[in-house]
């Protein structure tokens, strides 16, 4: 139990951006977590992994973790964990400092490192940035005693110190010059402490690069410059680069009153909570620009038919209108060449929009989920839209064909030159009615059956977000069992590593012990019963003449590793649930707020 709870850091691996350095250390991002354990607890105990992590057995540190990290002697997953991250005085490094706290309220510095999570890395534990004891924040009052994990950050640091840095950038040349100046003022100083001069020379004196006028203070024995160093306007200055990029994200931070991200561990919910001053606007940079186009849906409480089968769903509400107008907007002569006089209201979607995956992506083998996209467009609009892409040079009319005994129209896209091939991917396009305002266009024929039977009663369907009574900018839902299938693929992998690395220590060792036999090796011949047996899947042939590559292992090889499935652990998956993701709107806050929801079924 003590060695597997680390685990639940690896989530938490965050970087500190900028802080202000009023104090010796001033910290921007927050983390408590109510001790280790009791979060470990909480993700063992997921319905979907609980099945993987109970099969690992007393494998799960090794399997989950591999080999870098460990627990230090002085760490306890039953203590309370702080992690403050900021800079320190000198604002040339990060610092992530840590620091544990008993039933008893005894408080232990951990120590400080360019990244918490060294703390917990083999080969960077013992090289902290510091072990004297830093100051305990008081900031950590503030946070929520009872949540498993709060996390806080403050951007009025973030924006105080990069502001700083720009304007820095901007006076580069100026504080180089007001050097100079400076030089010439300690130089008078010298020669006055020497009794060379009584006071401002009236002739052989260097002028200041910055054009100010050198004075002399006769009661203080001081001299002093007039010129003054003016603060830049950033809003007014161009940057380029990776100025502009950090001019970029200053504006995004300047509109961020706060951001946290919470764990309830009575609610069992994940929380991003956001508190910003207003919408983003077009002139927030393109991210926002992003952001802005889906609208906020008050209705997704109400809708249903959200398939059974399929392994994810997305309802948006694209604002195309708007997105559109600034479009035309910004660029009106491009937009005009682009739709050919028409006006792209005329044929765009209105309302939610509900995208349904059947399957999984496999990129590796080339292959695309099948895909079902509802969207709020009439058969006119549909209609008006075919009409401007074959205008635009559409490489596919439609065609009728039936599914069901239903009449649809079909399109087939040319896949030549596709790496998304025919073979792999169905990509043909089937469009249907679901009613007088709603279209379904599926890819490929499995979701296109999917959408009918579904429609006929056939198919399972279930509403997802029934408690949804905030408007939402965006719904996800995603077959849970995918977590634990994703878990228990991961631990196989690192199971047949662990194999792979005794294969190749075994070939080592045997190559040592028998050069002469090895240097006889030759493509065709058998593998010596003495070699043959060290490999755990006996898998070593012989491969080339090269002493590099003369034996190699068919399974553990780098080549066969990528195509190996094999079944180390084994766990049954509990279907049924579903992991959801909402961005809703309360006031100026915005809430990520991740969780497990388990429909009740829609006859």
């Amino acid at each position: 139990m003590k060695r597997i709870s680390v685990m639940i850091l690896f989530l938490l691996a965050f970087c500190a951006a900028s802080a202000i350095a009023a104090d010796e250390y001033q910290w921007e991002t927050v983390i408590r977590i109510k001790t280790p354990a009791e979060v470990w607890k909480a993700i063992a105990g997921i319905e979907e992994l609980q099945p993987v992590i109970s099969a690992c057995a007393d494998k799960t540190w090794n399997l989950l973790s591999g080999e870098l990290f460990m627990l230090p002697e002085n760490f306890s997953p039953d203590d309370i964990l702080y992690v403050a991250i900021g800079r320190n005085k000198d604002r040339r490094s990060s610092v992530h400092a840590l620091w544990s706290e008993k039933s008893d309220g005894t408080r232990l510095f951990l120590g400080a490192y360019g990244v918490f999570l060294s703390y917990f890395e083999r080969y960077q534990h013992e090289h902290p940035l510091t072990s004297e004891g830093v100051p305990f924040p008081e900031v950590f009052a503030t946070l929520d005693q009872n949540a498993i994990i709060h996390l806080r950050f403050f951007p009025e640091h973030a924006v105080a110190d990069l502001s700083g840095a720009l304007s820095a950038e901007l006076t580069g040349e100026s504080k180089k010059l007001d050097y100079r100046c400076k030089e010439n003022l300690r130089k008078l100083q010298r020669q006055l402490r020497k009794g060379e001069i009584t006071g401002l020379p009236a002739t052989g004196i260097a002028e200041c690069p910055l054009q100010g006028k050198y004075s002399f203070d006769e009661a203080n024995k001081k001299f002093a410059c007039s010129h003054q160093l003016q603060k830049p306007d950033l809003a007014a200055a161009k940057f380029e680069g990776y100025e502009q990029a950090a001019y970029d994200f200053l504006k995004k931070l300047q509109g961020l009153k706060s951001f946290e991200i919470k764990v309830d561990s009575a609610a069992e919910k994940l929380v991003f909570e956001v508190d910003i001053t207003g919408e983003p606007t077009p002139t927030s940079g393109y991210e926002f620009a992003l952001y802005s186009i889906p609208g906020w849906y008050d209705g997704v409480a109400d809708l249903q038919g959200f398939a059974q089968s399929a392994s994810m769903h997305l309802v948006i509400a694209p604002d195309f209108v708007r997105f559109v107008d600034n479009f035309r907007r910004d660029d009106p002569e491009f937009f005009e060449r682009m739709f050919a006089g028409r006006k792209p209201e005329e044929f765009l979607p209105q309302g939610p929009m509900l995208i349904s995956l059947f399957g999984d992506m496999n990129l590796r083998g080339y292959s695309l989920p099948s895909a079902v996209v509802s969207a709020g467009i009439t058969s006119e609009k549909l209609a008006a839209l075919k009409d401007f892409a074959i205008s635009q040079g559409m490489p596919a009319q439609s065609q009728k064909t039936e599914i069901y005994g239903r009449e649809v129209d079909l399109i087939e896209l040319p896949v030549e030159r596709h790496a998304f091939n025919r073979q792999q991917s169905d990509q043909r396009l089937f469009i249907m009615a679901e009613n007088a305002h709603r279209m379904a266009v599926c890819v490929g024929e499995p979701a296109a059956r999917e959408k009918l039977a579904m429609n006929c009663g056939e198919r399972d369907s279930a509403a997802l977000f029934t408690d949804i009574r905030l408007p939402v900018k965006l719904a996800l839902a995603y077959r849970a069992d995918g977590l634990g299938q994703a878990l228990l693929q991961h631990v196989n992998s690192v199971a047949l590593q662990y194999e792979a690395k005794e294969c190749a220590s075994r070939l080592t060792e045997w190559k040592k012990a028998n050069d002469a036999a090895f240097a006889k090796l030759r493509p065709g011949d058998s593998i010596p019963e003495d070699l043959a047996r060290l490999c755990p899947r006996n898998g070593y042939f012989v491969a080339g003449e090269s002493e590099y590559d003369r034996v190699r292992c068919a399974v553990h090889s780098y080549r066969g590793f990528r195509e190996v499935q094999m079944q180390f652990v084994k766990a049954e998956i509990p279907v049924g649930r579903w992991l959801r993701a909402c961005i809703t709107k309360d006031g100026s806050k915005r809430r990520l707020t991740l969780d497990f929801f388990r429909p009740a079924e829609v006859k």
